[in-house]
């Protein structure tokens, strides 16, 4: 995990930002959503485990949430004292890139900080 290898003294923060599929045909969307946020949570606290090790967890602040990243991150960047986002990326190009855009690209022109793109890796 890059975050961890280099700045691993430092508070970091993951952010996941969700659109819950079928949300149109919730009864209750709020709570919808609600149920939403909470798995989105734990999967992230999961991923942090696998990854970087149970221990790792208490140095990350876990922020996830329904909406548009680009515009999530604008936010909690703005609001906190934000040095450094790194974002992955799927690697589209071409005509996919073209049709789907990259939430990479739009991040980097949104977000007044600075920005470390990291590619997924191949499986």
């Amino acid at each position: 995990m890059v975050a961890l290898r280099w700045f691993g003294l430092r508070r970091l923060g993951l952010f996941h930002v969700f659109e819950p599929t079928y949300r149109g045909f919730a009864h209750d969307s709020a709570d919808y959503d609600r149920q939403f946020e909470t798995t989105s949570l734990d999967q992230c606290r999961d991923f942090l485990r696998e990854v970087a090790g149970k221990e790792a967890i208490a140095k990350f602040d876990v922020v996830a949430g329904r909406g548009d990243p680009v515009m999530g991150l604008q936010l909690l960047t703005n609001d906190a004292d934000t040095d450094l986002v790194i974002v992955g990326t799927r690697g589209r190009t071409g005509l996919l890139h073209a049709l789907v855009g990259s939430v990479a690209s739009r991040i980097m022109g949104a977000v007044p900080c600075d920005i470390l793109a990291v590619p997924s890796r191949q499986r």
